[in-house]
């Protein structure tokens, strides 16, 4: 799906002469309780992070997981089996690792996108609709994004959320 999608983007650039390119619906994988997604290709995915974090200090792995052994790890259930700790905060740690693997796999493929489009023409600016920044929910738990892992690669950011940060006229 990523060969495709690059396909498209050196057609927007190359051929369309585009100058900005909108990636509306950024969101890599579905959000939480929408399907989002666990096949064994993102179960391996997941478990490769967690090796890669956790591989070479097998004590901090321990602790955190009561084993050392983060090639057997699953993530956490998903809607409606088992929903996301919307209320109480996602602090189990396989609900914070998968956080921190889909925030960093959105990341990862957004500068896949970004250095293909700088290649390809370096004045391309990159805008995306990935609902950040909504300020009413969790959106690296909801959709597996945060502002520090996109904004390098993001000239802009926007969302179609009802509640937006704003700014009053009394400041």
């Amino acid at each position: 799906a990523l060969t495709r999608f690059k396909r498209h983007i050196q057609r927007a650039i190359v051929e369309l002469k585009t100058d900005i390119l909108h990636l509306d619906g950024m969101i890599i994988g579905s959000g939480e309780g929408g399907g989002a997604c666990r096949c064994p290709k993102c179960v391996e995915d997941f478990r490769h992070f967690l090796v890669d974090r956790y591989g070479n200090d097998r004590e901090t792995a321990k602790r955190r997981f009561g084993h050392p052994f983060m090639e057997n790890v699953n993530p956490p259930l998903n809607y409606p089996i088992d929903s996301a700790p919307y209320d109480s905060g996602p602090f189990q740690p396989n609900w914070c690792e998968w956080v921190a693997f889909r925030c960093t796999w959105t990341s990862r493929i957004l500068a896949e996108v970004a250095a293909l489009t700088k290649e390809l023409n370096p004045e391309v600016a990159i805008e995306i609709n990935n609902a950040l920044p909504a300020v009413r929910e969790n959106e690296s738990l909801c959709i597996g994004t945060d502002h520090i892992g996109i904004g390098h690669y993001t000239d802009a950011s926007w969302s179609e959320d009802g509640y937006p940060p704003k700014l009053h006229d009394n400041g």
